[in-house]
Protein backbone atom coordinates (compact mmCIF):
# COMPACT_ATOMS: atom_id res chain seq x y z
CA UNK A 1 0.00 0.00 0.00
CA UNK A 2 2.81 2.44 0.85
CA UNK A 3 5.40 0.89 -1.45
CA UNK A 4 7.18 -1.23 1.18
CA UNK A 5 8.54 -4.45 -0.22
CA UNK A 6 10.63 -5.51 2.76
CA UNK A 7 12.05 -4.32 6.04
CA UNK A 8 15.46 -3.64 4.48
CA UNK A 9 14.10 -0.33 3.21
CA UNK A 10 13.54 0.73 6.82
CA UNK A 11 16.86 -0.41 8.29
CA UNK A 12 20.15 0.31 6.51
CA UNK A 13 23.59 -0.10 8.08
CA UNK A 14 25.81 2.98 7.95
CA UNK A 15 29.06 2.07 6.20
CA UNK A 16 31.99 1.41 8.49
CA UNK A 17 30.02 1.86 11.69
CA UNK A 18 27.95 -0.29 14.04
CA UNK A 19 24.93 1.96 13.57
CA UNK A 20 21.86 1.67 11.42
CA UNK A 21 19.97 4.44 9.68
CA UNK A 22 16.26 4.76 10.38
CA UNK A 23 15.73 7.90 8.36
CA UNK A 24 13.88 6.09 5.60
CA UNK A 25 11.66 4.56 8.30
CA UNK A 26 10.79 7.99 9.61
CA UNK A 27 9.99 9.15 6.10
CA UNK A 28 7.88 6.04 5.59
CA UNK A 29 6.07 6.61 8.90
CA UNK A 30 5.32 10.20 7.88
CA UNK A 31 4.01 8.93 4.55
CA UNK A 32 1.83 6.37 6.36
CA UNK A 33 0.43 9.03 8.71
CA UNK A 34 -0.28 11.26 5.72
CA UNK A 35 -2.06 8.37 4.02
CA UNK A 36 -4.16 7.69 7.12
CA UNK A 37 -5.04 11.37 7.44
CA UNK A 38 -6.03 11.62 3.80
CA UNK A 39 -7.98 8.34 3.96
CA UNK A 40 -9.95 9.72 6.93
CA UNK A 41 -10.52 13.03 5.15
CA UNK A 42 -11.56 11.21 1.98
CA UNK A 43 -14.00 9.11 3.97
CA UNK A 44 -15.48 12.24 5.53
CA UNK A 45 -15.76 13.88 2.12
CA UNK A 46 -17.44 10.85 0.54
CA UNK A 47 -19.78 10.02 3.39
CA UNK A 48 -20.30 13.63 4.40
CA UNK A 49 -20.23 12.82 8.08
CA UNK A 50 -18.04 11.79 10.94
CA UNK A 51 -21.05 10.50 12.87
CA UNK A 52 -20.61 7.32 14.86
CA UNK A 53 -22.12 4.09 13.65
CA UNK A 54 -23.85 1.46 15.71
CA UNK A 55 -23.31 -2.28 15.52
CA UNK A 56 -26.61 -4.14 15.81
CA UNK A 57 -24.95 -7.05 17.59
CA UNK A 58 -23.94 -4.60 20.36
CA UNK A 59 -27.60 -4.06 21.25
CA UNK A 60 -28.89 -5.73 24.40
CA UNK A 61 -28.45 -9.46 23.87
CA UNK A 62 -32.14 -10.28 24.44
CA UNK A 63 -33.21 -7.80 21.76
CA UNK A 64 -30.59 -8.63 19.14
CA UNK A 65 -30.71 -12.41 19.66
CA UNK A 66 -34.47 -12.30 19.09
CA UNK A 67 -34.16 -10.14 15.98
CA UNK A 68 -30.97 -11.40 14.32
CA UNK A 69 -32.27 -14.22 12.12
CA UNK A 70 -35.23 -12.25 10.79
CA UNK A 71 -32.98 -9.24 10.27
CA UNK A 72 -30.55 -11.34 8.28
CA UNK A 73 -33.41 -12.43 6.01
CA UNK A 74 -34.47 -8.82 5.41
CA UNK A 75 -37.65 -9.05 7.50
CA UNK A 76 -37.10 -5.86 9.48
CA UNK A 77 -40.63 -5.34 10.83
CA UNK A 78 -40.79 -8.96 11.94
CA UNK A 79 -37.39 -8.59 13.62
CA UNK A 80 -38.68 -5.63 15.62
CA UNK A 81 -41.91 -7.43 16.49
CA UNK A 82 -40.03 -10.53 17.65
CA UNK A 83 -37.65 -8.48 19.79
CA UNK A 84 -40.59 -6.72 21.47
CA UNK A 85 -42.35 -10.04 22.01
CA UNK A 86 -39.25 -11.50 23.64
CA UNK A 87 -38.89 -8.41 25.82
CA UNK A 88 -42.52 -8.79 26.91
CA UNK A 89 -41.92 -12.48 27.73
CA UNK A 90 -38.80 -11.52 29.69
CA UNK A 91 -40.79 -9.09 31.86
CA UNK A 92 -43.47 -11.76 32.34
CA UNK A 93 -40.77 -14.22 33.45
CA UNK A 94 -39.21 -11.69 35.85
CA UNK A 95 -42.52 -10.83 37.48
CA UNK A 96 -44.41 -14.11 37.12
CA UNK A 97 -47.20 -12.19 35.40
CA UNK A 98 -48.80 -14.24 32.64
CA UNK A 99 -52.23 -12.64 33.06
CA UNK A 100 -51.30 -9.44 31.21
CA UNK A 101 -48.96 -8.49 28.38
CA UNK A 102 -47.53 -5.64 26.35
CA UNK A 103 -48.70 -2.11 27.26
CA UNK A 104 -50.91 -3.29 30.14
CA UNK A 105 -48.08 -5.39 31.58
CA UNK A 106 -45.70 -2.42 31.46
CA UNK A 107 -48.30 -0.15 33.08
CA UNK A 108 -48.73 -2.59 35.97
CA UNK A 109 -45.15 -3.69 36.62
CA UNK A 110 -43.76 -0.14 36.50
CA UNK A 111 -46.71 1.38 38.37
CA UNK A 112 -45.67 3.67 41.23
CA UNK A 113 -48.33 2.11 43.46
CA UNK A 114 -47.22 -0.49 46.00
CA UNK A 115 -47.01 -4.13 44.89
CA UNK A 116 -50.03 -6.34 45.51
CA UNK A 117 -50.34 -10.07 46.08
CA UNK A 118 -49.30 -11.71 42.80
CA UNK A 119 -48.54 -8.31 41.27
CA UNK A 120 -44.90 -7.41 41.92
CA UNK A 121 -43.32 -4.23 40.61
CA UNK A 122 -40.09 -3.47 38.85
CA UNK A 123 -38.43 -0.45 40.43
CA UNK A 124 -35.46 1.64 39.41
CA UNK A 125 -33.10 1.30 42.38
CA UNK A 126 -32.62 4.09 44.87
CA UNK A 127 -34.32 6.06 47.59
CA UNK A 128 -37.99 6.83 47.03
CA UNK A 129 -37.34 10.47 47.96
CA UNK A 130 -34.51 10.97 45.44
CA UNK A 131 -35.73 13.20 42.58
CA UNK A 132 -33.60 11.43 39.95
CA UNK A 133 -34.91 8.04 41.08
CA UNK A 134 -38.49 9.35 40.91
CA UNK A 135 -37.83 10.73 37.41
CA UNK A 136 -36.36 7.43 36.21
CA UNK A 137 -39.31 5.47 37.59
CA UNK A 138 -41.83 7.76 35.93
CA UNK A 139 -39.83 7.83 32.71
CA UNK A 140 -39.44 4.06 32.49
CA UNK A 141 -43.18 3.60 33.06
CA UNK A 142 -44.04 5.97 30.24
CA UNK A 143 -41.19 4.81 28.00
CA UNK A 144 -42.13 1.13 28.37
CA UNK A 145 -45.77 1.82 27.59
CA UNK A 146 -44.72 3.91 24.60
CA UNK A 147 -42.47 1.14 23.29
CA UNK A 148 -45.29 -1.36 23.23
CA UNK A 149 -47.90 1.07 21.91
CA UNK A 150 -45.77 2.75 19.24
CA UNK A 151 -43.24 0.05 18.31
CA UNK A 152 -44.56 -3.42 19.09
CA UNK A 153 -48.18 -2.86 18.03
CA UNK A 154 -47.44 -1.35 14.59
CA UNK A 155 -44.78 -4.01 13.94
CA UNK A 156 -47.27 -6.73 14.87
CA UNK A 157 -50.38 -5.41 13.17
CA UNK A 158 -48.96 -3.25 10.37
CA UNK A 159 -48.56 -4.32 6.78
CA UNK A 160 -45.78 -1.98 5.70
CA UNK A 161 -42.20 -3.29 5.95
CA UNK A 162 -39.91 -0.98 7.92
CA UNK A 163 -36.79 0.23 6.18
CA UNK A 164 -33.56 -1.01 7.81
CA UNK A 165 -32.65 2.35 9.40
CA UNK A 166 -36.00 2.82 11.09
CA UNK A 167 -36.06 -0.81 12.23
CA UNK A 168 -32.56 -0.48 13.70
CA UNK A 169 -33.60 2.67 15.55
CA UNK A 170 -36.60 0.82 17.00
CA UNK A 171 -34.40 -2.08 18.06
CA UNK A 172 -32.11 0.43 19.77
CA UNK A 173 -35.08 1.82 21.67
CA UNK A 174 -36.08 -1.68 22.78
CA UNK A 175 -32.47 -2.32 23.73
CA UNK A 176 -32.47 0.76 25.96
CA UNK A 177 -35.62 -0.47 27.68
CA UNK A 178 -34.09 -3.94 28.13
CA UNK A 179 -30.99 -2.43 29.76
CA UNK A 180 -33.12 -0.38 32.15
CA UNK A 181 -35.24 -3.42 33.03
CA UNK A 182 -32.05 -5.29 33.80
CA UNK A 183 -31.14 -2.62 36.36
CA UNK A 184 -34.54 -2.62 38.06
CA UNK A 185 -35.26 -4.41 41.31
CA UNK A 186 -38.19 -6.77 41.72
CA UNK A 187 -40.40 -5.60 44.60
CA UNK A 188 -42.99 -8.02 45.93
CA UNK A 189 -45.91 -7.60 48.33
CA UNK A 190 -44.66 -7.90 51.92
CA UNK A 191 -46.74 -11.03 52.56
CA UNK A 192 -45.29 -12.98 49.60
Amino acid sequence: MLGIKNVDELVRPIQGRAYIELQSGIVLARRALGHLRSAHETSLFISGTSAPTMAADALHRLVWNAAADLWGDGHYSSAVQRAATFLNAHVQDLTGRRDVSDNNLMAQVFSPSPPEIGKPRLRWPGEDTDLTVKAMRTGILQFAQGCFAAIRNPATHGTVELDPQEALEQLAILSTLARWIEQCELVRFDGE
